[in-house]
């Protein structure tokens, strides 16, 4: 269920229809969706409008900004791609993309290798969100998978001063300065990042 507004339509109809064959009138309905393919997951969605009310366009753009993040979220990432993708080309002129389509875009097709799309999305997103952290982090990951060591390691050092910190920026810094032998400094990001999610855990420190 990506549309819950066109799931309750299509419940209301089934009982209106009920109805009318059972001559009875229906005041409680009780729906079951089963299957071992059933998943159920929590998306977020975000989308700008233009003046104050919100019309169904913005209500749509919503929803497909949601549904991109769930599907990558689900790890299935060339559907992801194509529906991130999909959204930024129908958006209409004069609307600038949230940060959150640009953040998970950039994820989106790196995961599926498209980086040239990853950076056109972090790109733009840098441009219209320079502040947002998860997009210079996600940003210079890709930067990083492209050799660029020197750019990724200027995002990340960006991010550590925007807040909220991602505590990611810390992990790519501590990521870096191992592998440049730099185990002082390492130390410092890992802790930083793991004060920041301890969720990281030993990730940080076993290398």
């Amino acid at each position: 269920v990506t549309h819950i507004e066109e799931t309750t339509d299509s419940v209301k109809a089934a009982i209106a229809e009920a109805e009318l064959m059972a001559g009875a009138e229906v005041d409680r309905v009780w729906c079951a969706i089963g299957g071992d393919h059933i998943e159920a997951m929590t998306s977020v969605g975000m989308a700008a409008i233009r003046g104050e009310e919100i019309d169904g366009g913005d209500m749509d753009r919503v929803h497909e900004v949601a549904r991109a993040v769930a599907l990558l979220q689900a790890r299935r990432f060339p559907e992801a791609s194509r529906a991130f993708e999909a959204y930024r080309k129908a958006l209409p002129a004069g609307f600038k993309p949230p940060p959150l389509y640009h953040a998970h875009a950039i994820l989106a097709h790196a995961a599926v290798g498209d980086l040239e799309l990853a950076l056109t999305a972090g790109r733009e997103g840098l441009a219209l969100h320079p502040s947002r952290g998860a997009i210079l982090v996600n940003l210079g990951t890709v930067l990083e998978e492209r050799g660029e060591t020197g750019a990724a390691e200027a995002l990340y050092l960006r991010a550590v001063g925007e807040s909220p910190t991602p505590p990611q920026a810390h992990k790519n810094l501590g990521d870096l300065a191992v592998r440049r032998g730099d185990q002082a400094g390492a130390r410092a990001h890992f802790e930083l990042a793991a004060r920041l999610d301890p969720a990281l855990g030993d990730d940080l420190f076993l290398k």
